[in-house]
């Protein structure tokens, strides 16, 4: 026989296996699940409205995609153990920014204007930045206490 006709012989084959399994399995029917009749119908195309850009994008940040505002409140809502007030300020590791072989972390807090600032330079309340790596930034307080503040993921 010819390399071609064992090629088809095998794919018909194959294919017949395939098709056999497929129409002999049968798979029973979930008990409670929906029929076609069940579903429930589209709207008309005159009841139906489409929503206009402002109330899209009232709605996508309503649902908060980011979790910009829940990480804020799940902060804000953390027991406070801090040393001291100082440090309760919310920090947070926005983003990094690189300039040549400088890095520099911008830092956010609520109601607060954001900070870009390099290694050695001090925040608002007294703590000093001593590392900016990719993914943290060490903090150290004036009484020589060490935090890491990591970098938000978006």
């Amino acid at each position: 026989m010819r390399i071609g006709a064992r090629i088809a012989w095998a794919c018909l084959l194959w294919f017949g296996a395939g098709a056999a399994a497929w129409w002999i399995h049968h798979p029973p029917a979930l008990a409670g699940s929906a029929t076609r009749s069940d579903l429930p119908r589209a709207a008309s195309s005159a009841q139906a409205s489409e929503p206009t850009p402002k109330e899209l994008a009232a709605e996508i940040s309503a649902v908060d995609p980011m979790g910009l505002v829940q990480a804020t409140a799940a902060i804000l809502a953390a027991p406070q153990t801090a040393a001291s007030a100082a440090e309760a300020q919310p920090w947070q590791f926005a983003a990094l920014v690189v300039r040549g072989k400088a890095r520099y972390a911008v830092l956010a807090s609520p109601g607060q204007v954001p900070l870009t600032l390099g290694v050695g330079e001090r925040l608002p309340d007294g703590d000093k930045i001593t590392s900016i790596e990719v993914d943290h930034a060490d903090v150290v307080n004036r009484r020589g206490r060490k935090r890491t503040l990591y970098l938000l993921e978006p």
